[in-house]
């Protein structure tokens, strides 16, 4: 079963048959950005006004309408700023498919000034690039040096360079005799769908296997006729497509046969699939990040309490020797009279003993014999505490575990994020779930990395959903949190151009998921605990940590960085959770 629809080369070209149709006569009113890496276009036509949604995140790349205007982001990246410089008040001429592939040109015209903004929808590669009439670069949501790429490079001022060819073959799959060129490409192959693949340009993968799925129950003319009609038609619309239990899996422009049992739900038209569609993925999203925080943070306590249990237990069972220290050092005390000073064992008469006979008792020789009778005996009280004490304390954590064991069955079933936070609230609530600590690093942080942010003076934030930010207060706090707490792929921060506090995100391997909430809440401290602290906006620099560098023989907290964005914020800025 796949996890979700591509948005692929079909889906592009009935996107932007509708666009052409819906945006005739269209002027560009707004451009914002609801998100670090979509781009919202606002466009004016007769009577009512549009927002095209441009996304080059990962997983998530598209282009479509949106059926409301989406928030925008409290401060406009500087991509945003560009695009209302060149594009406000241009006009859309056109809208044009590139070569049967991922790659969508919207071409506009302000005045005499021609302008060309090209999306490419190439899963993490995709961008958005703005370019004059001379191809040039003016803007590129995502800048590409030399030391990202060496074979293309995407700055304002360079000459734009089409990306590499996608893999596949020269044919267009709308050709007249596209059928019949993928019954013989498929008549002799292993696998027909990759067969496909290589045959026609900007086939995917999964429009090959559903064109193979279609076409053993309706022949290739027919399944061929579906997806690719002689008479271009759009098909009146789109598909939200869901699974056999209702989960959404994306929107295509067709029906999807390569999923087994796949309910269709149609639309007016594509974009309006796409906008349910990807609306829906995006809430689960955030519910399956939620859940997946709050089961990994219940599975954590369930090991350590497991941990402390084994660790009762044996101390449980150290209370039966209690009686056996006991008996030892009455033995001994009995027997004092024959024990010489300096011996590592004894052996006395067994007073405890019907039948008498001896014990042999096992000695310290730094200790007098009555020394070593003295201590055993306080052997023997402590392991009689230490049993009644674990015994008492065994009983709640077994409460714990059972309590937490329900929980994680609730959080694993859980359906939206307000019931992952209510069952976070009342694990906390009940104490089955603890807090997490003062010192605490995350996940994967280790003991050693606890005892150095209380030496070195990192402070921990953590905030709703289970984020954690760690903070530099000295220098020695800054080296000690950048070159030793933080991971390769969490997100680190710094003020630019002052000195400061080293802020780090923890991402649990995975720093696309973390909410731009977080990452502003990481700025604002970045930005608090810096000498431009004072000043009403601070630009603070975003990179992973695998791009911060040490400076050799630099001071501690000396770095230098790279591949960074930079967000602008206000340190007076009301904080939220």
């Amino acid at each position: 079963m796949i996890r979700s629809i591509p948005f692929d080369s079909l889906a592009l070209h009935h996107v932007a048959r509708e666009l052409t149709e819906a945006l005739q006569c269209a002027v560009v009113q707004q451009v914002f950005q609801p998100a670090v890496l979509d781009v919202c276009i606002g466009l004016r036509c007769p009577g009512r006004t549009h927002f095209l949604l441009v996304s080059c995140e990962a997983t998530m790349a598209r282009v479509h309408l949106l059926a409301s205007r989406p928030k925008p982001l409290p401060e406009a990246p500087s991509f945003t700023m560009a695009c209302r410089k060149w594009l406000l008040g241009a006009a859309l001429r056109s809208v044009v498919q590139r070569d049967d592939d991922r790659i969508l040109d919207l071409r506009l015209a302000r005045g005499s000034e021609e302008l060309t903004l090209t999306v490419e929808i190439m899963g993490r590669h995709s961008n958005a690039i703005l370019r004059g009439a001379d191809d040039r670069v003016l803007a590129a949501l995502k800048l590409v040096t030399a030391a990202i790429s060496r074979r293309r490079e995407v700055a304002p001022g360079l000459m734009y360079s089409p990306p590499p060819t996608a893999p596949g073959g020269a044919h267009s799959p709308w050709a007249h005799d596209a059928a019949e060129r993928a019954m013989r490409s498929v008549a002799h192959a292993e696998d027909p769908a990759a067969s496909i693949v290589e045959t026609f340009r900007g086939v995917l993968p999964f429009l090959a296997r559903d064109l193979v799925a279609r076409s053993i129950t309706d022949g290739w003319r027919e399944a061929w006729a579906v997806a690719f009609p002689h008479d271009d038609a759009t098909g009146g619309g789109g598909w939200v497509v869901r699974t056999p239990g209702g989960a959404v899996l994306g929107a295509y422009p067709i029906e999807v046969s390569s999923v087994p049992g796949a309910i269709h739900e149609r639309r007016a038209t594509l974009n309006q699939a796409l906008d349910e569609a990807y609306a829906d993925l995006a809430r689960n999203e955030v519910v399956q990040r939620a859940r997946q925080l709050l089961v990994g943070d219940i599975r954590s306590a369930l090991r350590a309490l497991a941990e402390q249990r084994s660790a009762l237990s044996r101390r449980v069972g150290d209370g039966s020797r209690a009686d056996e220290l006991q008996t030892a050092a009455e033995a001994l005390l009995a027997g004092l009279h024959l024990v010489l000073p300096g011996e590592s064992e004894a052996e006395v008469p067994d007073v405890h003993s019907e039948a008498g006979g001896t014990r042999c008792i096992a000695l310290d020789p730094a200790l007098s014999p009555h020394g070593n009778a003295e201590a055993l005996f306080r052997r023997a009280r402590k392991a009689r505490q230490g049993a009644s004490a674990a015994a008492r304390q065994m009983h709640v954590v077994e409460t714990r575990l059972a309590a937490l064991a329900a929980a994680l069955v609730c959080a694993e079933s859980a359906r939206d994020a307000e019931e992952v936070e209510h069952i976070r609230a009342n694990a906390l609530r009940s104490g089955a779930l603890r807090p997490a600590p003062i010192d605490a690093v995350g996940p994967s942080g280790s003991p050693s990395q606890r005892v150095g942010l209380r030496t070195h003076r990192i402070r921990t934030l953590v905030l709703g959903g289970g984020w954690t930010i760690l903070v530099g207060e000295t220098s020695s706090g800054n080296d000690h949190l950048t070159t030793r707490v933080a991971s390769p792929n969490d997100l680190w921060l710094h003020a630019r151009a002052a000195s400061g506090a080293h802020v780090v995100v923890r991402t649990g391997g995975n720093p696309g998921a973390v909410p731009e909430r977080v990452i502003r809440r990481a700025a604002l401290e970045a930005a608090r605990n810096s000498a431009a602290k004072h000043s009403s906006v601070v630009a603070v620099d975003c990179t992973l940590r695998k791009h911060v560098r040490r400076l050799r023989g630099a001071a501690p907290g000396s770095v230098t960085y790279s591949r960074e964005r930079t967000l602008h914020v206000d340190p007076g800025e009301e904080v939220q959770a």
